[in-house]
């Protein structure tokens, strides 16, 4: 069976700011997921942020 890690929204926003520690450590993971409530999470953030054309 294959590990992957299902990530969480601070990770995964860090992950997207491109924080060089997180995308280091990430890529040594097969296989990553985001939840469905982390995606809904992370698109409600863009939408509400003041930054939401650079969000799209």
């Amino acid at each position: 069976m294959t590990s992957c890690y299902l990530l969480d929204t601070n990770i995964a926003i860090a992950l997207l700011n491109g924080d060089p520690a997180i995308t280091q450590q990430i890529k040594n993971i097969p296989t990553v997921r985001l939840s469905v409530t982390i995606v809904g999470e992370l698109l409600y953030g863009a939408e509400k942020s003041q930054r939401t054309d650079s969000n799209r």
